[in-house]
């Protein structure tokens, strides 16, 4: 794709002259008509990268770009049976909206409007949402801590241990979430949230000892 190809050469000469300014977003549509895990492979291997390594990205033909901080994906998927299902690898390193069905009825459509300005977001806006730096130093509440042990004393049982990554994704994912969620109705709806999409994802067993392991988590 041409635009995503210009794109790389932007930011790859952004990221060489420490320029850091604005936030570059590349936005996949119906990312999951085909396999994502292997057509975004490379991308999902840089993701796994520790803050401080170099990002490269190489496309081919001695093709090579840095990857800034600055870059973020977004997808948008459908679930039917036109499209693939995302593959534990994917969801283990991506976030995902759930937008409920429309109930708007045909009479009350109306045309959106597209005339309204909206101010840029400079990059350090969206850091604060994605800054390990900066969560390390904050803390979670206790009860949220015992409630999230609790859950991985359950799957250790079975033998399946959260890797560092996730916890730090559920960690972060739980104290942005403060500034966002409503919390009124339920003190852990972000934590439902995280497990939700980070950690039901991994059961997949059968016999006694897994069926004990899901009475344990119900509880």
């Amino acid at each position: 794709n041409r635009n995503v190809f210009e794109g790389l050469r932007l930011l790859d000469m952004e990221q060489r002259k420490g320029l850091k300014k604005w936030p570059f977003i590349i936005l996949l549509d119906e990312a999951n008509l085909s396999p994502m895990e292997y057509y975004w492979a490379d991308f999902m291997n840089v993701c796994e990268m520790e803050e401080n390594e170099e990002r490269i990205i190489n496309i081919g033909d001695d093709y090579s770009y840095l990857l800034p901080k600055t870059l973020r994906f977004l997808a948008t998927i459908n679930y039917d049976h036109t499209t693939e299902v995302l593959s534990p690898r994917l969801i283990d390193r991506a976030w995902i909206i759930l937008i409920q069905s429309s109930d708007i009825l045909i009479d009350e459509i109306e045309e959106p409007d597209y005339s309204k300005e909206y101010p840029i977001v400079e990059y350090e806006n969206l850091k604060q949402l994605c800054d390990s730096t900066y969560w390390k130093s904050k803390s979670l509440e206790t009860a949220i801590i015992d409630k999230f042990n609790n859950i991985r004393t359950c799957f250790q049982y079975i033998g399946i241990n959260f890797s560092p990554r996730i916890i730090g994704m559920i960690k972060k994912y739980c104290l942005a979430s403060k500034m966002i969620m409503d919390f009124s109705g339920n003190a852990y709806v972000a934590l439902d949230y995280a497990v939700a999409q980070k950690i039901l994802p991994m059961i997949n067993g059968y016999g006694e000892q897994y069926q004990e392991f899901l009475k344990k988590l119900l509880l």
